[in-house]
């Protein structure tokens, strides 16, 4: 907990400071708005100089902003240091979860938690790829989760992550593909296939939504290595 806090609360304050720009623009813009009005106004809807797609599928950041933006008289600050604070919990959780797993000493645990956060992307990328990030970060805690065998909280799991993110379905299902074979004794075949079935699928996505134009853009907001 305490490696974990070291590293959470700088890089919040930190995050709280950053400039309004590129996708995170967007989301302020909404954020403020639901301060004057209902969620349910906007669900289904578009938003904002792009038209983007406030999805029905997805309401489960939604609902958690507008309840923050009412809370927090529709405090950007307040925003961004929920989302550092609740993407980094949770992936320290996890990762504290899969070193009790392989029995690691709380010791060495607490060693490689803070290099373990910052070789993530979500210092550099917490306020651009918000709701994508938030479901990552569930989705690491369903693999934490599967590898002890807690199957019907690793499900609630993976369906918030797809609540708050639909893309996040497909990772899904290569979580699914393991925990079949991880329930049956082949961890290794297990750990092949989910990683495998990550990669297909994910291609598979970008063709079909239309996102591939995505892995020529290397521009330092979206890159190859975070796809």
């Amino acid at each position: 907990a305490a490696s974990v806090t070291a590293i959470v609360i700088p890089l919040a304050l930190l995050n709280t400071s950053k400039s309004v720009s590129g996708d995170w623009s967007w989301y302020t813009e909404l954020y403020s708005e639901m301060n004057s009005g209902s969620m349910n106004e906007f669900l289904g809807t578009r938003f904002g100089p792009g038209l983007i797609s406030i999805k029905s599928t997805e309401p489960l950041y939604y609902y958690a902003s507008d309840v923050l933006s009412s809370a927090t008289n529709g405090s950007i600050p307040a925003l961004s240091a929920s989302i550092t604070i609740t993407i980094y919990l949770l992936i320290g959780f996890s990762l504290t979860l899969l070193g009790q797993h392989i029995e690691v000493a709380s010791s060495k645990i607490s060693l490689c938690l803070i290099p373990a956060l910052l070789v993530g992307v979500t210092f550099t990328l917490t306020t651009q790829l918000v709701r994508q990030e938030l479901a990552l970060a569930l989705l690491v805690l369903a693999i934490a989760l599967t590898l002890q065998r807690r199957y019907l909280l690793t499900a609630v799991i993976v369906a918030a992550a797809v609540l708050v993110h639909n893309s996040a379905a497909i990772p899904s299902a290569a979580i699914f593909i393991g925990t079949l074979l991880l329930a049956s004794q082949r961890p290794k075949v297990a750990l092949m296939c989910a990683t495998l079935g990550f990669a297909g699928l994910g291609f598979a996505y970008s063709r079909s939504s239309g996102a591939a134009g995505y892995l020529t853009q290397d521009n330092g907001s979206v890159s190859i290595l975070v796809l």
